[in-house]
């Protein structure tokens, strides 16, 4: 069987919805790596890893002719994300399974943090600001997203730098909190970082 280039993604597309294996299998060898690195640095088994990419793909080539794909890694991102909520809602009697993904997020918090500002993450980040109190949320606006320093923050915001800095580490523990509360939302977010790193 011929493995197409993935240098056409519109045309490989329209080829997988009229049912060419051939680019179902260049589809398959470009992409399922990357969703399996992804996938198994969060849920932390090879086998379940292998078997989610499995049948994130098995999925594709069953609905085929019905496909509405207008982002080809977009799509293989929220069907790969889809998969391991399931798997996550499946353990959540599997405490010690669910504490090393927590384990894991911890140690790349500043993944976290960063996928949290992609385009793809804003609104989740609205919705985890929208937890914060008014001045917090300023703080944070400011100096995490907008990369303002402590002191101009404090001078635009009528407030003393060790406010400020303050303010900053209670909104980040919000934060923190607010992802302990809402695994589905950590799972996202670390596996975009994942993806985005290809």
């Amino acid at each position: 069987m011929t493995v197409l280039p993935l240098n056409n993604e519109a045309s490989i597309l329209q080829e997988l919805q009229a049912g060419s294996a051939d680019a179902f299998t260049s589809i398959y060898h470009h992409y399922s790596p990357i969703i399996y690195v992804a996938v198994l640095k969060m849920v932390k088994d090879p086998t379940t890893a292998q078997e989610i990419v499995q049948d994130v793909f098995s999925t594709i080539w069953r609905k085929h002719n019905s496909l509405e794909i207008n982002n080809l890694s977009a799509y293989l991102f929220k069907a790969g994300q889809h998969k391991v909520f399931n798997f996550y809602k499946k353990l959540q009697q599997d405490k010690a399974k669910l504490q090393d993904f927590k384990v894991y997020a911890e140690a790349h918090y500043s993944h976290v943090e960063e996928a949290l500002h992609y385009e793809e993450s804003r609104d989740i980040l609205q919705q985890v600001l929208d937890k914060l109190p008014q001045q917090q949320r300023k703080v944070y606006e400011m100096i995490r997203i907008e990369g303002r320093s402590y002191k101009d923050a404090a001078a635009q915001l009528g407030l003393s730098t060790y406010t400020v800095k303050e303010y900053l580490v209670y909104a980040n523990k919000k934060i923190r909190n607010y992802f302990d509360n809402n695994l589905d939302v950590l799972v996202l977010l670390v596996m975009l970082f994942e993806i985005r790193k290809f």
